[in-house]
């Protein structure tokens, strides 16, 4: 794979990550942090155009946004509610695979049991 296809998709990831992270934990940000994250993620508005319907500079839009991401990723750091999520789900597909592929109903019912103690001392 070529460095340009290497970056593309690092920044693809990223902002997939970053996507998640504000579905989360955007509603702990301030109404202005919010208003100007989401001009830039999900209008596309450039740092310039932002500063200017700001009435600030670039730099102070850039600032701000960093500080936006990093209290997300703080906020994932502190709570996990993404990872719990993550594993959860990743349980769940097991669990459904399982269902899929045992032809005994004891198989099942392990695999059931382990899923669901994987579960409960996830959220304890």
């Amino acid at each position: 794979m070529s460095r340009t296809m290497d970056v593309k998709t690092d920044e693809t990831e990223r902002f997939v990550k970053d996507d998640r992270l504000y579905g989360y934990y955007g509603g702990l940000l301030t109404e202005h942090q919010r208003d100007i994250y989401e001009k830039a993620f999900y209008q596309d508005l450039s740092l310039r155009e932002i500063a200017q319907e700001e009435g600030v500079s670039k730099q102070a839009v850039h600032d701000l946004l960093r500080r936006c991401t990093a209290t997300l990723e703080d906020c994932e750091r502190k709570l996990g509610y993404m990872a719990l999520t993550d594993r959860v789900n990743a349980l769940t597909d097991e669990l459904s695979d399982a269902a899929a592929g045992e032809h005994s109903i004891e198989a099942l019912a392990g695999k059931t049991a382990a899923v669901a103690a994987e579960i409960r001392r996830l959220i304890n």
